[in-house]
């Protein structure tokens, strides 16, 4: 026989100026007359399904009008791919709960449909449960833009609750004082999320498409790549992610497991998209695909600062052109090579900065590649001596073709007599340059 622990709920109430908690067991808690105090916050600590079913009437069915914060976690297995165990659809009416502002529910089916919450300004949904019912995602849309005052809106692992019909597709949702949206769900439900929510262009917003615990239909995004996942995710209307036209900054991180990209724009906003991988789906991307997302996420976007972060010694000099040559306004670009293994990717980096020579007082047929790009920081990098030439090389030509770089921040894997020459070198044959650094770290074995 399974013994159910005892579950307890955190009640604060409003007494004149004085707020008072308390932690009673449910059961105590679903004895008081909730409606003749004035209860301003609910919190139920994790909750067996069928300790749900006590609590649903006397919840739904009181009139709770100084109510601000409700949260309610329903205890589902651990293990993420384990069926959640059923419980039933919460209906929580406007008329008892005119002052609620917060929401955050995990593993409860909310039934939703407009008009829904007023006061509502934070909401939090988590963990769909098993059920056989569905949420109309038109329904869901409604409801959203009935809340004209929601600030924060967090959907994780919550879309499979929602049931599509091409034929009545939801309405956009119009959010005007969104601040924040984070949305954690399998490729599909953030395309339709996405495309139907209109949030301003000041909104925070984290996507995570997380893949560690991924059921076999999502695994097919791995297998289409990256360029696909970005390709359906990325809403086609502007107006649903405008915070796209005001990005200047742009980070990009690759690791084992993990792929991020993240745009700030100079009010410090941020859009973020992450992609979270098991440790054996590893190395599941080609090196070229970290590069497709920029072109599909940014091309709207003014960026004039970009990073590169991780392992990049699988970029080849298309790599670099591919990524690059999405971000036209560029002027600032770090690089930064973090793995241990030696690498060519500097080189091919140089190599694709080299513009194409032209004759003198003609016009070039294709303009140099981020031609505004003025500071260069490049760490991590291997020497050899090709890297050397293409330095030089790349130098030169875009100072000869107007394009010169001001500023070049090298750090170079090698011994310091190299170094030294190396940094002799390229001062002789740049002497515009109003800033040049070149630096060490230690001597690793030359690139095979």
């Amino acid at each position: 026989m399974t013994v159910i622990p005892p579950s307890f709920v955190t009640i604060k109430t409003v007494h004149g100026v004085e707020v008072v908690e308390t932690r009673v067991s449910l059961v105590d808690a679903l004895s008081l007359e909730l409606q003749a105090i004035h209860v301003s916050s609910l919190s139920f600590s994790p909750i067996h399904p069928t300790e749900f079913y006590l609590l649903l009437s006397p919840l739904t069915s009181k009139r709770m009008p100084f109510l601000e914060e409700l949260n309610i976690v329903v205890q589902q297995p651990s293990d993420p791919k384990a069926p959640y165990l059923n419980v039933p659809a919460i209906t929580l009416p406007s008329s008892n709960f005119l002052l609620l502002e917060t929401l955050r529910l995990d593993g409860v089916n909310l039934t939703m449909s407009a008009p829904f919450l007023p006061s509502l300004r934070h909401l939090v949904l988590a963990n769909y449960p098993s059920i056989e019912q569905r949420v109309p995602f038109t329904d869901f849309m409604a409801a959203l833009e009935s809340c004209s005052n929601l600030e924060e809106l967090e959907i994780r692992r919550y879309g499979r609750i929602f049931s599509f019909h091409e034929a009545e597709p939801a309405q956009p949702a119009m959010l005007n004082q969104l601040k924040k949206l984070t949305i954690d769900e399998p490729s599909v439900i953030v395309m339709n999320m996405l495309e139907q929510l209109c949030v301003p262009a000041t909104a925070d917003v984290h996507v995570t498409l997380d893949y560690r615990h991924a059921f076999a239909d999502q695994l097919q995004d791995l297998h289409d790549g990256l360029a696909y996942i970005f390709s359906v995710i990325i809403p086609t209307r502007h107006n649903t992610l405008p915070i796209r036209e005001q990005v200047t900054s742009v980070e990009a991180e690759f690791g084992p497991c993990f792929y991020r990209i993240v745009g700030e724009t100079p009010l410090a906003n941020k859009l973020t998209f992450e992609i979270l991988l098991d440790p054996e789906m590893g190395g599941v991307f080609a090196p070229k695909s970290l590069m497709d997302p920029l072109d599909r996420t940014f091309s709207i976007s003014p960026v004039m600062c970009a990073s590169f972060t991780g392992d990049l010694s699988g970029l080849t000099g298309e790599h670099w052109v591919i990524g690059l040559g999405s971000l036209p306004l560029l002027m600032k670009l770090i690089v930064n090579h973090t793995a241990d293994a030696p690498t060519r990717t500097a080189t091919a980096l140089f190599n694709a900065l080299v513009p194409f020579p032209w004759p003198e007082g003609t016009m070039p047929e294709f303009p140099p590649l981020v031609p505004e790009l003025e500071n260069l920081c490049v760490q991590g990098a291997t020497y050899d001596t090709e890297l050397l030439g293409r330095v030089h090389e790349c130098l030169e030509e875009r100072a000869a073709q107007g394009v010169a770089l001001h500023s070049l921040w090298l750090e170079m894997r090698t011994s310091k007599s190299e170094l030294d020459g190396c940094l002799a070198e390229i001062a002789r044959v740049t002497p515009d340059l109003t800033a040049l650094t070149v630096t060490g770290s230690c001597h690793l074995r030359p690139v095979v």
